[in-house]
This record gives structure tokens, C-alpha cells and sequence, in this order.
């Protein structure tokens, strides 16, 4: 049989959940119910389903796999890991109660990285035990939550100093702030709006839009939008426009 413990922190805007499990008879690395999430709705007073949660836990359920080598995994990536061989569905009860910003886990030492899936943040720490295996700087995972909206920063601490900065929703990391910005231009516009073209194929990346796509559409539109596409799928916009950002 798996025992679950789960400790609930309730703040004023925030939900956080530490969540544990042992191995089970099944599976090697056991994993919670895929009825915690509606369990935590049911069972804990005067929660509100408004709140923003934030879940930790020891192990990363297979979801955390499917990040793996992606483009958008921003951190280090020493092993496989020690997911799941059966998915409970915790991750899709996740989805459905819809306010879970992120989830964060440890176990595999040499892992540190960050994505999200399906608008979840899942991250692992940083291994801290200079008896524990792993080649990574000790440190830990530093998350700061805001209290006016959906949102967290997050980055590494270690005694070298800050890395591996990640700003949820948007998944900006440091090395996008590393990046030196074009230098300004000096441009008379005839016209104010955004410049399109409206491509409709069947592309993976943008750069398939003019090699497999078809050019459907093209005009000025007053702002940046995908609302007013004919089709509902296999489509996409190429915009082009200036903006003005005072010196400061």
C-alpha cells in the first residue's frame, strides 16, 4: 500500500503543499492519488479554489520527463531520473482544478531544471548535501511568490552567487536578460498598427511558414492578434511593427 502525507500551508493568496509518498508494491517510486487535488478542495477549511498553488514534493511524476532535451528546459540535466512506471493522473487533476502555477521536486541530484507543461511550471532544486551524490554546487531552489496575481520568480542560490533565474508566466530566464538589445532606430511610419501576413498549412516552427505554409492574408491590424484568424487550427501570423521606449 502507498501512504500519502501531504502538509497544507494555507497564506493569504497562496496554497502550498508539501507532498510525499512511499514507494508502493506496483510501482518502484510510488506517487500520490490522482484525487489529491480534489481531496485538498474538499478537506481543507476555508480554502479557496481562487488561490494560486504551489506543490513540493520528492519525486517528479512522469510529466517531468516529457521536459527532457526540450528547447524550453532551461537548467542542468545530469540524469534520466527516477519517474513513475504508471501515471496516477495527479497532473491532470492539476489541470482541471486549474490553479496550480508550479511544482517542484527534488530526488535526482544532478537535475535542476525548469519548463512548463500545459501552464505549469515543473522545476526540480538543487541538491544540498555535501554527504548526497551529485556533481552540481550545492545550494537551493529560491522561489518568490507575488501576492497581486499569478505569478513567481525563481532561481538557484549557491555560494557562487545567483543563477539560473526563471520568471513565471512568461519564461524569461537570465540568459534572455543576458541578451543586449537592437539598437534604435530612426523611422517615420505612414501608418500606425502592426503589419501582418496570415499563413494557413500544416508547420511546426515559423520558419515553415513561407516553406510549407500558404500566404493567405496580409494588411495592418491595431494590434498584435490572433482572434480574427479564418481557420481555427494549422495557421499562423508573422507581425512586423515599431515600438517607442523612452530612454531612460
Amino acid at each position: 500500500m502507498k501512504k500519502v502525507t501531504a502538509l497544507i500551508l494555507l497564506a493569504a493568496t497562496f496554497l502550498c503543499c508539501l507532498v510525499g509518498c512511499n514507494n508502493g508494491d506496483i510501482d518502484d517510486f510510488g506517487q500520490p492519488p490522482s484525487n489529491l487535488e480534489f481531496w485538498i478542495a474538499e478537506n481543507v477549511d476555508d480554502i479557496d479554489l481562487s488561490n494560486y498553488q504551489i506543490k513540493y514534493g520528492r519525486m517528479g511524476g512522469t510529466e517531468f520527463k516529457h521536459l527532457q532535451n526540450r528547447p524550453d528546459m532551461y537548467g542542468h540535466l545530469g540524469e534520466g531520473g527516477g519517474f513513475p512506471k504508471i501515471n496516477s493522473g495527479m497532473f491532470q487533476s492539476m489541470i482541471e482544478m486549474g490553479d496550480v502555477m508550479g511544482v517542484f521536486v527534488g530526488h535526482d541530484h544532478d537535475n535542476d531544471y525548469i519548463a512548463q507543461e500545459y501552464g505549469i511550471a515543473l522545476g526540480y532544486g538543487r541538491v544540498s548535501g555535501h554527504d548526497a551524490y551529485g556533481d552540481l554546487e550545492r545550494g537551493a531552489r529560491i522561489i518568490e511568490l507575488f501576492e497581486d496575481g499569478r505569478q513567481f520568480d525563481t532561481w538557484i542560490a549557491t555560494p557562487s552567487g545567483k543563477s539560473l533565474a526563471y520568471y513565471y508566466p512568461s519564461a524569461i530566464t537570465s540568459d534572455d536578460e543576458a541578451v543586449a538589445p537592437l539598437p534604435a532606430l530612426s523611422v517615420s511610419p505612414t501608418q500606425q498598427g502592426v503589419s501582418y501576413i496570415y499563413y494557413e498549412g500544416k508547420f511546426k516552427h515559423t520558419d515553415h511558414f513561407q516553406t510549407r505554409g500558404e500566404k493567405k492574408e496580409e494588411g495592418v491590424m491595431k494590434n498584435f492578434s490572433i482572434a480574427d484568424a479564418p481557420a481555427k487550427d494549422h495557421f499562423g501570423y508573422e507581425f512586423k511593427s515599431y515600438i517607442q521606449i523612452p530612454k531612460t
